[in-house]
């Protein structure tokens, strides 16, 4: 029974592997509500199996009913490791656009289709579980406990292997996980020779493949309204870097075409210096501003966010997620004493400062700024300043 409780403790893995991924898939792609489809699709992928067993049951008592339903289980994973993919595939190929579902119809099917493939892997998943608690009621304590750590281990998983192989990599990590589960299953089941136990791990050896050398095809695709795909059509646009962090995408573009100071004054006759957008989540781009001779400072003399040093000379200074670091300079440049910078990103801080080499300068490193990465609120409450 230990192969049995490997396999359970494998496919939970990967489902709590795969469905917190899709939050931080459907944040960047589309928006952050519907993150909360991974959740809607999971509960109906595993009510859906078990009403399904309720039906069908896990097989009349016979002799060999063990290899039986440990070849079922080895099925339900398999299927529930290309299901990963194939739901995937369908989110980041199916033109659904929330924006025109009032007036385009065919939107609804596309919904339809969203959902549709994203229960499949879900749907095979509580097969796994399921099957096993009513196959072998006397072990369901094991079988429960198995489930449970898999859960959590898969759910710590992915503060490991989004950074370290981006939303798409770690989509096939929670593919290769549940195929690995089949090959568990197998294993116990089959002959050493089997042809089963060589699909398995011909398929396995595939999904190991993608994750050292992803195709094109796995590509992230990004609803054409995100910021980051209005960006990339601007004149010579160019992506220098894009990072992931178990809770976002941080984004850096350069494009001539990228000029943003937010509320400039209509006084203001000059040029602004060159920028680059820094982007989270492919959304509310950031400038990053290079300063590099005098005259390149002047626009912030001219922007709403001055008012408050002209008012209040020699300042002490919090700034709340500076982003790409214009408050900074304009906190600097209007004559703050001291500035806290607050930023619960830590990838947003890092990629600001790797552009150094195209500016020359980092605002996060000057003397006057000390960068702090918490969140605003627990930091106010806890300040006595």
């Amino acid at each position: 029974m230990l192969a049995l409780y490997a396999g359970i403790f494998l496919i939970s893995a990967g489902t709590l592997l795969f469905e917190i991924t899709l939050t931080r898939l459907f944040s960047v792609t589309q928006w952050y509500h519907f993150a909360f489809i991974s959740v809607s699709v999971a509960l109906l992928g595993f009510g859906a199996s078990g009403s399904w067993l309720a039906v069908r049951g896990p097989g009349d008592r016979h002799r060999g009913q063990d290899r039986v339903v440990l070849r079922r289980l080895a099925v339900f994973a398999g299927l529930f490791s290309l299901g990963v993919l194939v739901a995937y595939l369908a989110i980041n190929y199916v033109p659904f656009d929330s924006y025109r579902v009032a007036w385009e119809r065919r939107q609804l099917l596309y919904l339809a289709i969203y959902y549709s493939a994203l229960i499949v892997p879900f749907f095979f998943s509580g097969l796994c579980v399921g099957l096993c608690l009513s196959a072998w009621p006397g072990q369901a304590n094991a079988t429960y406990a198995a489930n449970l750590a898999g859960s959590a281990i898969g759910s710590l998983a992915v503060l490991v292997l989004i950074p370290l192989l981006g939303g798409e990599g770690a989509v096939v990590a929670a593919s290769a996980v549940g195929m690995l589960a089949a090959l568990v299953f197998v294993v116990q089941e089959s002959t050493p020779r089997s042809l089963p136990r060589y699909i398995c791990v011909g398929l396995l050896l595939g999904q190991l493949v993608l994750l050292v050398q992803p195709l094109p095809w796995l590509a992230l695709r990004l609803s054409p309204y995100k910021t980051l795909s209005q960006a990339l059509l601007f004149p010579q646009a160019r992506l220098v870097s894009s990072r992931w962090n178990p809770f976002s995408r941080v984004d850096v573009v350069d494009s001539d075409g990228i000029h943003s100071a937010p509320g400039l004054s209509l006084s203001f006759s000059g040029e602004l210096p060159e920028q680059m957008g820094l982007l989270v989540d492919g959304g509310n781009l950031s400038p990053i501003t290079c300063i590099e001779e005098p005259e390149d400072a002047l626009f912030l003399q001219y922007l709403p966010t001055a008012l408050p040093y002209t008012l209040r000379p020699r300042a002490r200074v919090l700034l709340i997620e500076p982003l790409g670091g214009l408050d900074l300079l304009v906190a600097l440049h209007g004559g703050a004493s001291s500035i806290v910078a607050l930023e619960s990103n830590p990838l947003v801080v890092s990629s600001v400062c790797e552009q150094t080499n195209w500016c020359g300068s980092d605002v996060y490193a000057d003397q006057q700024v000390t960068v702090i990465f918490e969140e605003a609120r627990s930091y106010l409450r806890r300040s006595r300043e």
